[in-house]
């Protein structure tokens, strides 16, 4: 919005952070569906769904391959086209 010249730096940084606070407020009770939506049951035992290691590796496999995919050029995310 600033950027554009739409409004001022301080209107631009009040809206930018009011939004963000939003969204994470809104993550929040959204949360709580997807993972039971997206928890992985019938993918593999409940036992290993509920260990902390399966977690982490999770969260690390998805690090890494964010991180190789931008490191060798590839997108991670596709642009929206307005």
């Amino acid at each position: 919005m600033f950027g554009s010249g739409t409004t001022n730096y301080k209107r631009a940084i009040t809206w930018a952070t009011t939004t963000t606070f939003a969204g994470s407020i809104a993550a929040i009770f959204l949360a709580n569906t997807l993972v039971k939506n997206f928890s992985g049951k019938g993918l593999v035992p409940d036992v290993l769904i509920q260990s902390p290691a399966f977690a982490i590796s999770i969260a690390i496999g998805a690090a890494l391959t964010v991180f190789l995919a931008t490191k060798i050029g590839m997108p991670i995310s596709k642009p929206i086209a307005w």
